[in-house]
């Protein structure tokens, strides 16, 4: 008898562990890729939601958290992309395999929108960039030589559209009109929804622009910079490593000297790195016995590697947000 009840109860526990991990799998797995809307990255994905006012038909592509420069997509990813009606990217250089993919859909009622097509977009500055220097003076000194390839290199266009409250404006209007199209029963409600949407953005577009214009201070970034529409649309000033598309990590001996300078000519009390950020470069600056003390560290977000775990965790207002209370603080425009 107790052998009995000792497999009856085996057996329900086998059952559970079944019914259990199923019912784990389920939640943490990915919706089916059968979305009408595709988003490559998530602060598109986010507006979407937004004006969507929910995610149910919203696929995010690049939700595994690795950078977006690094990004490429799998067979499934081309599947989920051939079979939605509406294909939304930014367009910049980590998106040059869009190009090709789009080739093989066989979709010819797919609606692709370019948001970097839809802004007024600039070129990746190298101002204020400590690697642009050598750059600079290296492609000075190769113009005289290979005048003709200069003139024909091709110009890098800055795809960090979303970090600029301006920008995420634009990009709103842009992604609600193609929604019209997929879903025209809708279109009241994503009317509605980008409104609100719009006019939380527009209030941050106006703190940005009282915080970051006519600021005497310098933003010290011991990392890469992908902020430049910040400079662009607010006059922020900067003094960085690496451009916000560089593949470089490592800061030589004369970065390190130059940041600690920076630091010292500003009486800077902060330097900023980005949340992906492992501050070798910054406590390099920082543990320097040249460099001022008291120097603090302050995080700014990119919002680059947003995972599919995390999506439902933060918003691109959020990020914005923060980074203005960061701007405020690093800046000293405390009102």
């Amino acid at each position: 008898m107790a052998s009995k009840i000792k497999a009856i109860v085996c057996s329900i526990l086998i059952v559970l562990m079944f019914v259990g991990g199923g019912y784990a799998i389920y939640y943490f797995s990915k919706p089916s890729k059968n979305s009408k809307v595709i988003a490559t990255i998530f602060p598109i994905y986010d507006i979407t939601r937004e004006i969507m006012g929910n995610a149910d038909d919203i696929m995010l592509l690049e939700d595994n958290g690795v950078d977006i420069h690094n990004f490429s997509p799998t067979t499934s990813d081309m599947t989920a992309i051939a079979k939605s009606e509406l294909f939304l990217y930014v367009g910049g250089e980590s998106d040059k395999w869009v190009s090709d993919v789009l080739k093989t859909t066989n979709s010819p009622n797919l609606i692709t929108v370019k948001l970097l097509d839809e802004i007024e977009s600039m070129e990746e500055s190298k101002e204020g960039i400590i690697d642009g220097e050598h750059s600079h003076e290296h492609n000075e000194h190769e113009s005289n030589t290979h005048e003709s390839h200069s003139e024909h290199a091709e110009k890098e266009l800055d795809e960090h559209i979303w970090l600029s409250p301006k920008n995420v404006i634009v990009m709103t209007e842009k992604i609600r009109d193609s929604l019209n199209l997929i879903f025209p029963e809708r279109k009241e409600i994503f009317r509605i929804n980008s409104e609100k949407y719009i006019s939380k953005i527009q209030n941050l577009n106006t703190e940005y622009s009282s915080i970051c214009s006519n600021s005497d201070k310098t933003l010290i970034v011991a990392d890469r910079f992908p902020f430049g529409y910040l400079n662009r649309d607010y006059g922020i000033k900067y003094y960085a490593c690496f451009s916000g598309c560089s593949t470089e990590t490592q800061a030589s001996a004369d970065m390190i000297s130059k940041l600690i300078q920076k630091i010292s000519e500003e009486d800077a009390k902060y330097i900023c790195v980005l949340e992906t950020s492992d501050r070798v470069i910054a406590n390099s600056v920082l543990n320097d016995k040249e460099c001022k003390k008291g120097v603090q560290v302050e995080v700014l977000n990119s919002c680059q590697s947003v995972s599919y775990k995390q999506k439902d965790k933060v918003s691109l207002y959020d990020v914005l947000l923060g980074n203005l209370e960061v701007l405020k603080k690093v800046l000293e425009r405390w009102h």
